[in-house]
């Protein structure tokens, strides 16, 4: 049989849910791994906001730590104490070194370029620039101490806040197709494997005919090309569909 065929015989033999039989629209509630997916939006929202703020402000200090150490600071000659590497795949060379000023000796170390650092040995002389009245903002003058870049924030704010948003749709859009969604019956054109189990690619009709192409995950372990399932679609905008069960809702029943 031909996809139309299958589509037929399904629909010939299929009756919906009882509890999404008809157009809604329904009272829903949402299932368990709704409510950890609701958790998960918010605490990426949640960590978006606070991250963006801190990391903000952690630049901003940095940024003035750097121009107070340039426009402040003053030369003074120092010596190597240390040169050494941290961590294996994306070393860090490190120098600690020892000055003087006011009387007083100081120690202070920083990440250098690989390309300086090759260059130093210890015990040789080095420039440190110092700020004289707070000694503790000290760092080798032949290269500028680390900030963190100004984009990082954004990236951050990015990265979990389009996380959370993305999770807070998937969360609307299936609550909105099992509360208003009208029930139609389907067959597998295609199966794989995703992260949550297995994913298909299925067509179904609509009651004025029309032939409807969708993709989602699909809970039951029994199927296979071919084989028929039940889906939820708008009936507005038909492309908004997705198999039923819903992972995240669930009708509420009447008892």
């Amino acid at each position: 049989m031909n996809s139309n065929q299958l589509l037929s015989e399904v629909r010939r033999t299929w009756s919906p849910p009882r509890e999404v039989a008809g157009g809604g629209p329904r009272e829903v509630r949402i299932s368990g791994t709704g409510i950890v997916i609701a958790i998960l939006a918010t605490v990426f929202l949640a960590a978006a906001l606070v991250g963006f703020v801190l990391l903000r402000d952690s630049v901003a200090r940095e940024v003035a730590r750097l121009n107070t150490w340039k426009e402040q600071g003053v030369d003074t000659t120092g010596a190597v104490v240390r040169l050494w590497k941290t961590g294996d795949k994306e070393p860090r060379h490190m120098v600690a070194y020892r000055f003087s000023i006011g009387g007083a000796r100081y120690t202070g170390e920083a990440a250098a370029p690989e390309r300086i650092w090759q260059s130093l040995t210890e015990g040789a002389s080095i420039v440190i620039r110092v700020v004289p009245a707070t000694p503790a903002l000290n760092h080798p003058s032949d290269w500028d101490m680390d900030v963190l870049p100004a984009f990082v924030p954004y990236l951050v704010l990015a990265i979990f806040g389009g996380g959370g948003t993305v999770l807070m749709i998937l969360l609307r859009g299936q609550n909105y197709l099992l509360r208003e969604g009208q029930a139609a019956p389907a067959i597998i054109t295609r199966l794989s494997r995703n992260k949550q189990g297995m994913e298909a690619r299925y067509e179904f009709t609509q009651f004025n005919g029309a032939v409807i192409k969708g993709r989602g995950s699909v809970r039951q372990s029994n199927l296979s090309v071919g084989s028929g399932i039940t889906v939820i679609y708008d009936p507005d905008n038909p492309r908004r569909n997705t198999p039923y069960p819903v992972e995240f809702w669930k009708v509420r029943q009447n008892r």
